[in-house]
């Protein structure tokens, strides 16, 4: 193989593919690599077995081959290099010749592509939805447990659906309409994101254990589970109330929620200064709403609405900061926050999202 390349459009190139290098598999060497194939066009290619990614890169061909190179021994001659550079099979030229130990493209693992005639389209609202819910995907550290089966951002034919113990997401979608639900685990979802953030338009492939995603110039297919019990989030909200609530600008509130500290501090007696997370009061009396902290005298929040009884609770400010972080200011200007007693979970919500949170016992 002789190839020439970009160094600089290679090297960011490498910061994409890095999040599929097998890394983790120390005891396998190939999964170190990743592979570089010459022949009616240029490919690199890396997986760490769970997820796959595909790159097309421009540069011109003197002889076709493949050849597989460790993945931080090549970031590492290339790293300070802009022009084009010439790869073959055993050193890598730019004024001067490198030579690297390459591994045979014939021990790497083989990318299982999904094979179904069915092609949908998804858009970049799509993108935005799994990474406003990977932040609220559970993360479970209990032995026993599978958690690259449970950790994950779901989709149904409705919604994409993220939930830990304190929070669940709800983001609208109609653009994947499989026949089963979907489980995209965490490291998938990261990996998808970072990849299509960009793009406008991505083609998409499903069957009942991959998803292969694909634009002009990438291409992944990552492992997904279609055969575990989704989230009963319909019955959750159906069950919640819908006459305590309050109707607040989306951009306004939000800089409320960042002005309020995250950690307060409380010296009790003459003894040592004790740190904890901010508790936040939030009380609906006389349609005025007013919050304070241990260190926040009471304010009243202007809001656009007010209806209910006399409410009071208790939340942590991180947790709200978390929660309202997804919410787009500009393309929705309102937040609808609904609340259904003083230990039962709020709702906060838009024409695009929802989101539940748990309040603080005091």
């Amino acid at each position: 193989m002789k190839i020439q390349l970009n160094a600089k459009t290679l090297n960011n190139i490498l910061k994409k593919v890095k999040l599929f290098v097998g890394f983790n598999l120390k005891k396998l060497p190939i999964m170190q690599t990743i592979k570089i194939t010459a022949s009616d066009a240029i490919h690199i290619t890396a997986t760490n077995l769970s997820n796959s990614i595909i790159v097309n890169i421009l540069g011109e061909i003197f002889e076709q081959g493949e050849v597989c190179i460790n993945f931080k021994e090549l970031q590492q001659m290339i790293k300070s290099q802009t022009e084009d550079i010439i790869i073959t099979d055993s050193t890598i030229e730019n004024g001067i010749t490198i030579n690297y130990e390459p591994y045979s493209a014939l021990e790497y693992p083989n990318i299982q592509m999904v094979e179904v005639d069915q092609l949908t389209t998804l858009s970049n609202d799509f993108i935005t939805g799994l990474n406003t819910c990977l932040p609220h995907a559970w993360n479970s550290k209990m032995e026993g447990i599978n958690r690259q089966t449970y950790e994950g951002v779901w989709i149904d034919k409705e919604n994409i659906i993220a939930s830990d113990t304190h929070t669940l997401v709800v983001y609208k979608q109609n653009e994947i309409q499989y026949p089963k639900n979907i489980l995209i685990p965490s490291s998938a979802v990261k990996c998808i994101v970072d990849t299509f953030k960009k793009s406008n338009t991505i083609q998409c492939k499903i069957n009942d254990k991959l998803m292969e995603l694909s634009d002009n110039d990438y291409t992944i297919i990552c492992r997904i589970y279609t055969d575990i019990e989704i989230p009963k989030y319909k019955m959750i909200l159906q069950g919640l109330r819908e006459d305590n609530y309050i109707t607040v600008n989306t951009k306004y509130f939000k800089s409320i929620i960042d002005k309020l500290p995250v950690k307060e501090k409380y010296k009790k007696d003459d003894d040592e200064d004790f740190e904890f997370s901010t508790i936040v009061d939030l009380e609906m009396f006389n349609n005025n709403v007013t919050m304070n902290t241990l260190t926040v005298k009471p304010f009243e929040i202007k809001c656009k609405e007010v209806c209910g009884d006399h409410l009071k609770l208790s939340y942590y400010n991180h947790l709200m900061k978390k929660l309202i972080n997804g919410f787009n200011e500009k393309e929705n200007k309102e937040l609808i926050i609904k609340f259904n007693g003083i230990l039962r979970p709020f709702v906060i919500e838009n024409d695009k999202m929802i989101v539940l949170g748990l309040p603080v016992r005091k």
